[in-house]
């Protein structure tokens, strides 16, 4: 019976591998549920097995040999160092669960611990191992096909719409670490693989795999690709017969040939007209996502201090990314810094960090130590972990990466760390009793029950639920009540779930809703917003947010003060951020406390001196007190360098027409409409100034074309209309 059940978890084990192709309709995060759902599931009814043949057999621990494997013990202690930060942390309940997005917090990692300690149990021969590793490259093979079948659009399949292949995952950049994985596998499987069928097959599925990797355009996968090939040949060209050696070290000469060749050709690659080319060599700093990334690193590193020893624990990044924010970033909210080992230091602290640095290096040690025993393993395997690690200088590890990372440390263990296959019957050692023992697994089996309900049953559950609340506002509101009205109470997620509620109020809003409609979700809003404040205190979105939907949404004064607390609380724990301060001065503003608002402007300008913006607003709130101070304002603003974005020349806009200075204001507007040419309304405006500064041709163009594209505005403006084609008229006589 034991060895049916064996037989069983190992079967489970080997379904591991298809985590990469599911996804689900119908909720959130649809990449990300669905396989942390399988995941977990699968561990659990595993580990309930393994549970229950330790508690009958006292030999079944034997197999782990916990004490050879430090591989395993390295690891172990990794996730007792993030447990441990994370209760000192910033926010332990968050650092535990996570996000509905991620699910990636200590129950991520705790079960990913497990999943080592049963494929340590569960795979015992090499046989099980290569089957597991050809199981991973059989559906490397199938994200491929799907992905080349959305790049192309040759079915009907789902695609996020971006340009680049992301497969079933859903993110090109994780499609492109998970194949970088996968590519080197399969290449170390086809060099020692000796049936012949096998052995094309997958060098067939591994040349498809590169082709889908270069099609996902992520450069720290392909950079790490380059890396993997150039260790792979340093490390196992001693093992090369004479021609393999010429051969290899041609090929490499070739490739690094390539990228010097690259590099001096930078400039004239990145200006062809192809997309592919472009986003890989076009690497500039002043690229939006590069400069984002640089700034987040050097905020993280210069405040070094504040989590230097014990890190601030998982999943509180953007709590350090929200304090020192930098206004130059153009992606208001980050969570990950997308660098796993900056990641690590920051949630983890410095021990964290080299816990992990030293689990790696060890690893690769190992390797080293053992390399006459398997100079294709070591050279292969040694490459892996350098590959693995160069890319993650840009990303960071999901559970599509960190299963096949894992099994590879696991596998290393089994190899070198372990030293012998465990014969299949029979035991070479009696086992000593241990009267402690079952007590153990049998409370470790008493909480299985409760981590399937909270870690697996809970998220799908609010998740679906959130998902049916905003799909089914329009079309069952009693249901979206009902759906939403579930969460109160709920402490996990709270701050998602809440973002959802008041999307789907904004969507009933904007869609006439009954009195009694409006009133019942207003409130539900409110309420959802106020558990998640208080679950969540240190989420900076729920209190801009929440104090934005009171400002919109009720008029009492209470309600009012109670939004200035909730952005002056914001402020404290994001005192760069600038949307914080214009939210408090609009706020001043509805209130009728101008001079508050000027205070707030005045003390964003002092902490953010290169900053334009508070300076365009500060020049029109002053513009009927005091022109000259708005005009030196408005004059220091235009002369610095600003965003070029629409709110900006919004502002510089109002600021000229208050002075009825229309020749000023043309090009503003002219460079606004380049930013939202679907927007029509700005022709109206462009059309008018076009009247007063004597162009009528040129307004009535405006005209025409507002005609031809957007005619149901003609009517709004009508007035306006009318003069300019009565002056335009007047003019032809």
């Amino acid at each position: 019976m034991h060895k049916n059940l064996e037989k069983y978890g190992k079967y489970l084990l080997f379904l591991i591998p298809i985590l990469p192709l599911l996804f689900i309709d119908g909720y959130f995060y649809p990449f990300v549920l669905m396989r942390a759902v399988f995941f977990r599931s699968i561990i659990l009814i595993a580990l309930a097995i393994f549970l229950y043949i330790a508690f009958k057999d006292k030999g079944a621990l034997i197999h782990l040999k916990i004490k050879q494997d430090k591989i395993f013990v390295l690891f172990t202690t990794f996730v007792a160092i993030m447990f441990t930060t994370s209760i000192f942390g910033t926010h332990f309940y968050n650092s535990f669960f996570a996000t509905l997005e991620r699910l990636q917090g200590v129950v991520y990692w705790l079960f990913l611990l497990v999943y080592i300690l049963l494929l340590k149990f569960y795979f015992r021969t090499s046989k099980d191992w290569m089957a597991f590793f050809k199981i991973t490259i059989l559906v490397s093979f199938v994200a491929s096909i799907y992905a080349i079948l959305q790049k192309f659009s040759l079915i009907d399949v789902f695609h996020s719409g971006i340009d680049r292949a992301e497969g079933t995952l859903g993110n090109a950049a994780f499609l492109g670490s998970y194949l970088l994985l996968a590519v080197i596998l399969g290449f170390w499987l086809f060099l020692r693989e000796q049936n012949k069928i096998w052995k094309y097959s997958i060098l067939i599925i591994n040349l498809f795999n590169i082709f889908v990797l270069y099609l996902t355009l992520t450069r720290s996968a392909l950079l790490a690709l380059l890396v993997f090939f150039t260790v792979w040949i340093f490390t196992g060209a001693s093992s090369f017969s004479r021609k393999y050696k010429m051969i290899s070290r041609g090929v490499l000469a070739l490739m690094l040939i390539l990228v010097v060749l690259s590099i001096i050709f930078r400039d004239y690659l990145a200006n062809l007209d192809n997309d592919i080319i472009n986003r890989l060599f076009v690497i500039s700093l002043d690229s939006p996502v590069i400069k984002n990334r640089l700034l987040v690193w050097q905020g993280a590193l210069q405040n070094i201090g504040n989590y230097f020893w014990l890190g601030l624990g998982m999943n509180n990044f953007d709590v350090l990314f929200n304090k020192y924010f930098h206004p130059g970033i153009s992606e208001d909210w980050f969570d990950r810094s997308h660098n796993a080992f900056l990641d690590i230091f920051i949630m983890t602290g410095i021990f964290g960090l080299l816990n992990y640095l030293f689990l790696i290096v060890y690893s690769m040690w190992i390797l080293i130590k053992n390399r006459a025993k398997d100079i294709l393993l070591y050279s292969t395997f040694f490459a892996l972990l350098a590959a693995h690690s160069v890319n993650n200088l840009f990303v960071f590890d999901t559970l599509n990466t960190s299963f096949i990372l894992l099994a590879v440390l696991a596998f290393i263990s089994f190899k070198f760390l372990l030293k012998s296959e465990e014969p299949q019957t029979g035991l070479k050692e009696v086992p000593k009793d241990k009267p402690w023992l079952k007590p153990i697994l049998f409370l470790v089996a008493l909480l299985i029950p409760l981590a399937f309900y909270y870690v697996v049953y809970q998220p799908a559950m609010l998740n679906k639920n959130t998902y049916k609340g905003v799909e089914r506002i329009l079309i069952n509101k009693e249901a979206s009540y009902k759906a939403f009205s579930k969460h109160l109470g709920y402490k996990f997620a709270s701050n998602e779930i809440a973002f959802q509620t008041l999307t789907a109020f904004d969507i009933l809003e904007s869609n006439n809703p009954s009195v009694e409609n409006k009133i019942r979700f207003k409130e539900l809003t409110y309420n959802s917003f106020k558990e998640a404040h208080k679950f969540y205190p240190q989420d900076v979105r729920i209190n801009m947010h929440m104090a934005q939907f009171i400002i919109n949404n009720y008029s009492d004064i209470e309600k009012i003060n109670e939004a200035i607390i909730l952005i002056e609380e914001a402020k404290e724990l994001s005192p760069n951020r600038p949307e914080v301060y214009y939210l408090l001065g609009q706020t001043y503003i509805i209130i009728e406390e101008v001079d508050k608002t000027i205070v707030v402007l005045k003390d964003l300008m002092e902490r953010l001196p290169t900053l334009a913006d508070p300076k365009f607003i500060l020049a029109n709130i002053l513009y009927s007190q005091d022109k000259e101070a708005a005009q030196a304002q408005f004059n220091e603003a235009i002369n610095m360098e600003y965003n070029k974005n629409v709110l900006n020349y919004q502002r510089i806009i109002e600021f000229y027409l208050a002075g009825e200075d229309y020749e000023a204001v043309l090009p503003y507007y002219l460079d606004l409409i380049n930013l939202k040419p679907e927007d029509y309304r700005y022709k109206i405006d462009l059309a008018q100034v076009y009247y007063f500064v004597n162009d009528l041709e040129s307004a009535v163009e405006q005209i025409n074309i507002i005609q031809n594209n957007a005619p149901e505005l003609i009517p709004q403006f009508q007035e306006a209309v009318d003069a300019i084609l009565g002056a335009y008229n007047k003019s032809l006589e």
